[in-house]
């Protein structure tokens, strides 16, 4: 059954002018035929005679009346309503033809250009209705950008200036990059008489969530740098676990969170050429003439629930002689994905590169790293927030600079 069906289904896939042109073939061979049949035994000549007619009556008569044909029956009405499709598709909305009639006052013309006619009408009704979407889409989007823009600037305005950070360390360069315009990575210093606090850390979260929380752990620093953290940056971090726990409510059984931070504290001690380190699940990297130093820090973070309340952390004292550059960072860096085998950029690869640079001015370093690291990522979408602070150690005479 499926070959007539196949032979019905190509015949009908045929061009109307194709189909009239069989039709009137057909039957302008049905006449000469039944002539032959009627008017053998006629003779030669009449049998000319009524072919000649014949021929002549088809080509003025039956070709023309199948040309009309062809148009009142197809053409006209599927002109019409391709033109309408056609208009359809460049945008323009105006119906190209009346309302159709409703049922019994239609034949298969007049329902094919019904139904065409309320299919269009009913994408127009889900374009309009999925523009007035978009339309309040680009509203919201727009009122989200402007609050992360505001909050951006808060967070910026807890965050140590350019100028304090230039003041507490002298020579040094900042690659600070939020994935989301505010995040989780926030960086905190503070200079006294002959020592210098510094901090970089990574918060839970991204976006607003984590920078809300880098406010409250910038406050807490604050808080909490008293005299005993003096050259014992792993008391200021125990202090810090202590108060953050408190902060959001972790100390107890029933939390309804599990926020925290990764980071590193350092206090240079100007007069004695000491850098007091120590880490929260991060580390210290140190190039000098010697080549690069890492210096890790304790394996807990600070303020989770399974950190208990009087978690110590180690301090590691650096004796430094001659001239240094340290760095701080988070592992945004480190796991970004990129390259051409899309891996993370990796520990090793920036303490090569770190080693690499680590002689060139402050300000070219940052320029370079941000072009290694965008040059790196390349499509890839970033994935965590970035924080690199780079930092000179040079020693004079009275103790170490800045």
């Amino acid at each position: 059954p499926l070959f007539p069906h196949r032979i019905l289904d190509g015949l009908s896939n045929l061009g109307i002018r194709v189909k009239i042109n069989l039709l009137l073939m057909v039957l302008g061979l049905i006449p000469p035929l039944a002539s032959l049949l009627l008017l053998h035994q006629a003779g030669h000549d009449a049998l000319q005679n009524a072919l000649a007619l014949y021929i002549a009556g088809f080509l003025l008569i039956f070709y023309p009346m199948g040309r009309a044909m062809e148009e009142l029956i197809v053409l006209r009405q599927t002109r019409r309503i391709n033109t309408y499709v056609d208009e359809v598709k460049e945008g323009r909305r105006t119906a190209f033809f009346d309302l159709p009639p409703e049922k019994g006052e239609e034949h298969d013309f007049l329902r094919l250009q019904r139904n065409i006619f309320w299919m269009v009408q009913g994408l127009l009704n889900r374009e309009t209705k999925l523009q007035e979407t978009l339309r309040k889409l680009e509203t919201a989007q727009r009122q989200v950008l402007e609050s992360i823009e505001y909050a951006s600037r808060i967070q910026r305005s807890f965050l140590p200036s350019p100028q304090d950070l230039k003041l507490a360390l002298g020579d040094h360069f900042l690659f600070w990059l939020p994935r989301d315009g505010v995040g989780g990575d926030a960086y905190w210093v503070k200079r006294t008489c002959n020592h210098t606090f510094l901090a970089v850390f990574d918060c839970t979260g991204h976006g607003v969530p984590g920078a809300f929380l880098t406010l409250i752990v910038n406050s807490l620093f604050e808080q909490n740098l008293d005299v005993s953290c003096i050259n014992n940056p792993g008391r200021l971090l125990m202090k810090m676990n202590h108060g953050l726990k408190h902060a959001l409510s972790q100390h107890g059984k029933n939390t309804l969170s599990d926020d925290g931070l990764e980071g590193a504290v350092c206090c240079l001690d100007h007069g004695e050429h000491v850098l007091h380190f120590a880490g929260a699940r991060s580390l210290l990297c140190l190039v000098g003439d010697d080549g690069v130093q890492e210096v890790k820090g304790d394996r807990s973070g600070v303020g989770f629930v399974h950190v208990p309340m009087d978690q110590k952390f180690a301090n590691h004292a650096i004796p430094l002689a001659g001239s240094h550059t340290a760095y701080l960072y988070t592992d945004g860096i480190t796991d970004q994905i990129g390259g051409g085998k899309r891996l993370p950029f990796g520990r090793s690869r920036l303490h090569a590169w770190l080693k690499e640079h680590a002689h060139l001015p402050m300000e070219t370093q940052m320029d370079k790293l941000e072009q290694t690291f965008n040059r790196y990522k390349g499509r890839n979408a970033q994935r965590d927030d970035i924080t690199v602070l780079g930092f000179s150690l040079k020693e004079e005479q009275d103790g170490i600079s800045p």
